[in-house]
């Protein structure tokens, strides 16, 4: 990670270097930016960006369809029931997009993931029949691991008013699961952009939605002290949507930053220095 942010680094300091027109020039998109009326050019982005950012996730989740196998023999169900817990994570992600039309956007990103997750809340049953006991929770498991994915985000404006709508596909790779956790994000944007002391700047408020398209995951070895074991669940948010707020200014024409802050039951929060030539 840390050759990554000097690669990004480095390579913002080249395009912070060289000057706009030299930059645009050859560009070719977006496609169709000629018939983009003369007072809007100027609030529009540079076609292609380079980004690199920080992502800090809360969010709870529930847990259905637990199964559990210990030294290869798997437990009838219900002995152990999972039903939700927290996860805790921290996102650094590299992003490149290009404006393909002033309308649409599509980007590519990759990233790398660290977390922990908390207050997983399970019940044990050893004795079918009698009802199931909860169990104080320290199964604190720490991860790490990566992702990539492709998306898009569709715009629209009228005058200093801008909506957006954004999805993008995720597969992440993550060391406490065996198999691939694929998911959907999308996000509503409405907001205002204008000038702060010169410089193109804008604020939204909005709503993100998250989804781990339901499949099973599996395991292994995530309760500390026990011996080999394995398990698979179906997790999934448990508030899929929640609300975000954030503002994007040109600090200068070249370099942008981004800050956003989600609220709800999914905390989030969200920062992203870019360049654009």
């Amino acid at each position: 990670m840390r050759s990554l942010v000097r690669v990004v680094l480095a390579v913002a300091v080249i395009v912070a270097a060289v000057s706009v027109p030299v930059l645009a020039a050859d560009n070719p998109f977006p496609l169709g930016k000629n018939r983009v009326p003369e007072a809007l050019k100027g609030s529009q982005s540079l076609p292609s960006g380079l980004s690199f950012g920080y992502t800090y996730m809360n969010d709870m989740m529930d847990l259905s369809n637990f199964t559990f196998s210990l030294g290869g023999q798997p437990l009838p169900p219900g002995v152990i029931e999972v039903s939700e817990g927290r996860h805790n994570t921290s996102v650094y992600m590299g992003r490149f997009d290009t404006w393909v039309f002033p309308f649409l956007n599509v980007y590519a990103m990759a990233a790398t993931i660290d977390g922990n997750a908390s207050d997983v809340a399970f019940k044990v049953n050893p004795i079918p029949g009698l009802p199931a006991l909860p169990i104080p929770s320290t199964i604190e498991p720490s991860y790490t691991g990566h992702f990539y994915g492709i998306g898009m985000t569709l715009a629209a404006g009228y005058k200093q008013f801008f909506a957006s709508y954004d999805i993008n596909r995720q597969w992440a790779t993550i060391s406490i699961f065996e198999t691939t956790v694929p998911a959907i994000a999308q996000g509503i944007r409405a907001g205002v952009h204008g000038k702060v002391n010169g410089a193109n700047a804008a604020v939204y408020a909005g709503a993100f939605h998250l989804s781990l398209r339901d499949e099973v995951l599996t395991g292994k070895n995530f309760i500390p002290g026990l011996p080999d074991h394995s398990f698979s669940l179906v997790a999934s948010p448990q508030s899929a949507w929640n609300m975000l707020v954030g503002g994007k200014i040109e600090v200068t024409r070249t370099f942008v930053l981004t800050a956003e802050a989600g609220l709800g039951t999914r905390k989030q929060f969200v920062i992203m220095p870019g360049v654009r030539f």
